[in-house]
């Protein structure tokens, strides 16, 4: 066993928790990140993805034709489906690295952070990985200032997402979240009938004309994935509400409630995610918002700093055991034992 794709994976990220700030160490663990992408063979969805891509035509993606497309495009073009895993690598790592550089004041960590938590699953996660990867570059002017100006263009931003993968309309959950003050009553309840609105026409009128692949039903929904579904969004709030309460007022409250509602928000996805558990991963996303977030509070040092350095990484490493634990073998596994570069 060749330990090349272990040494690439875990030294940069221990040292970027040791030198958080370091902007050449972010190039390195995106770096590494991108090895171990674009030249694995081998992980829980790589043969469905494989067959996609050497037995489906553009008209079979329905909705996400963006992500068709560029699949179309590489065959037209000659490519390999391994050459095609090196493109969709390269855009998505780039994306996450640009994210962190732009949103953190300790990109290395963060970066860290996202590696050794989310990475593991979402290399596997293909569509899920670029469409996000998209939205974060997309929601970044708006999380960077916590302004309402840009506002308008976000749904229609949204949209593109959900053509990489169709549960990104649910993305429309961090732009109900207002930054200013704790959501009110009334902002419930426009929140729950702009969710369930959404989700009827999700499920029972976009889906039922065929507009979204089939490959949806495969998610239909279990009491287990239910379950794993509640305790993310449980453990999201309670973090990220204990979090901020301890770092409440000053220049920071406008991040705090922004951090609060949108955890708050999150538990009107258990309406859809009772059907489609698939919704889970909305829970995981946003625990990364949350953590890029809560490192710039930290980062900032006005008090306990250390106790909130720990509640973030106990934080990660819930949502670590949670998402990545239980798929271990279909993760983390195959991305260190199954990588061309351990050939060599």
């Amino acid at each position: 066993m060749s330990y090349f794709t272990y040494a690439i994976y875990y030294i940069p990220c221990f040292l970027g928790m040791i030198w958080g700030d370091s902007k050449a160490l972010c190039k390195i663990i995106s770096l590494s990140l991108w090895l171990l992408y674009a030249f694995n063979f081998y992980n829980g969805d790589y043969d469905a993805y494989e067959a996609y891509y050497n037995t489906r035509v553009l008209s079979d993606w329905g909705i996400e034709i963006g992500f068709g497309f560029l699949m179309y495009t590489s065959k037209a073009l000659g490519l390999t489906y391994s050459m095609f895993q090196v493109i969709i690598a390269t855009i998505s790592v780039f994306l996450i690295y640009r994210f962190s550089m732009k949103i953190s004041k300790k990109p290395a960590l963060l970066l860290s952070l996202y590696a050794l938590t989310y990475f593991p699953l979402d290399y596997v996660l293909m569509r899920n990985f670029l469409a996000f990867a998209i939205f974060l570059n997309f929601f970044l002017p708006r999380l960077m200032d916590l302004s309402e100006s840009n506002n308008v263009l976000i749904p229609m931003k949204i949209l593109i997402c959900t053509l990489f993968h169709q549960t990104s309309v649910f993305f429309i959950i961090f732009v109900l979240a207002n930054k200013r003050k704790f959501l009110r009553f009334v902002d419930f309840i426009i929140a729950f009938i702009v969710l369930i609105f959404l989700y009827i026409v999700f499920r029972y009128v976009v889906i039922s004309f065929g507009f979204f692949s089939d490959r949806l039903h495969l998610y239909d929904g279990n009491t287990n994935m239910f379950l794993v579904t509640i305790l993310a969004y449980v453990i999201n709030f309670s973090v990220v509400y204990f979090f901020c309460y301890i770092y409440r007022g000053g220049e920071d409250n406008r991040v705090v409630n922004f951090l609060v509602n949108i955890n708050i928000l999150l538990f009107f996805m258990l309406i859809p995610s009772f059907d489609l558990p698939i919704l889970n991963r909305i829970g995981k996303y946003a625990s990364f918002i949350n953590v890029a977030l809560m490192l710039n509070i930290y980062a900032r040092g006005l008090r306990l700093r250390w106790f909130g350095l720990a509640i973030i990484f106990t934080y990660c490493l819930l949502v670590y055991f949670v998402f990545i634990f239980p798929v271990n073998e279909y993760t983390v596994s195959p991305m260190l034992n199954f990588n061309y570069l351990n050939n060599y």
